[in-house]
């Protein structure tokens, strides 16, 4: 995936081995997890007992072997930062599950969040500022209309259903990696939420948090940005703050 240029704002570079991040950086990295068999295995012995539990239990082996493949490349691009081997690395997970780094790498600062959908996984990295990621494919045979009225907010609802027919599956996807995002930073629980706050998603509209029901000033603590990791998805990066630069890099497990 190194350096194709997939929108006018974002060209992916080959991750480094030691990425300098400073406070006003986020990185982005994306990574495929169509991986040969001895590469899933090496990735497997990466993990903790209980991350190979977890993944066990999941329906499918396809499911099992992407979500090991992503949850394993999260500790290699940590651990990128950190110095240290990946295996070392310990993860404490808040009520509503968000994965955050536990003693005694706290003291770093670092923040970050991983997604993955149909084989491509997409993370975001920060010092001392929260963020959250999300990405989707654009399919067919998910019911948009339907759900959107049950997870968007009102205003969120207009906006789709305004829509020219041909534009509207991509927005809802739109719509929902940006909601998600948000709440992920947020470290909130996904679904009891998504009603009470509004993101953009009309085509050419900048990625933004417009409304959140209850706090006016809520909307000005978040910056959002919008990418494409691969052809025929779509992303969406929520961090705290502004006057960030965001870097995307290519993740290599080749390079370990």
């Amino acid at each position: 995936m190194g350096g194709v240029r997939l929108s006018p704002q974002v060209l992916w570079h080959l991750g480094p081995e030691e990425p300098a991040l400073p406070e006003g950086d986020v990185h982005v990295w994306r990574a495929s997890l169509h991986l040969p068999q001895d590469e899933r295995e090496s990735l497997y012995r990466v993990l903790d007992p209980a991350e190979r539990e977890r993944v066990a239990r999941l329906p499918s082996l396809s499911t099992r072997d992407r979500t090991m493949a992503a949850r394993a490349i999260l500790r290699m691009i940590l651990s990128r930062y950190l110095g240290v081997d990946p295996t070392a690395l310990k993860f404490s997970y808040n009520p509503s599950g968000k994965p955050e780094l536990a003693a005694p790498y706290v003291s770093s600062g670092l923040c970050f969040n991983l997604s993955h959908s149909h084989g491509v996984a997409v993370y975001a990295v920060a010092r001392r500022r929260a963020v959250g990621i999300d990405l989707e494919r654009v399919r067919e045979g998910v019911l948009i209309e339907r759900i959107a009225r049950r997870f968007f907010s009102p205003r969120e609802i207009v906006a789709l259903e305004g829509m020219p027919e041909a534009a509207r599956r991509r927005a809802f996807f739109t719509c929902w990696t940006r909601k998600e995002a948000y709440v992920k930073a947020r470290g909130i629980g996904l679904f009891p939420s998504f009603r009470r706050f509004t993101v953009s998603l009309a085509p050419g509209e900048p990625a933004r948090l417009v409304d959140v029901e209850g706090d006016a000033q809520e909307p000005l603590r978040w910056t959002f940005r919008e990418f494409v990791p691969a052809p025929g998805y779509v992303a969406s990066l929520a961090v705290e703050g502004r006057g960030f630069r965001v870097r995307y890099w290519d993740w290599s497990g080749g390079r370990t």
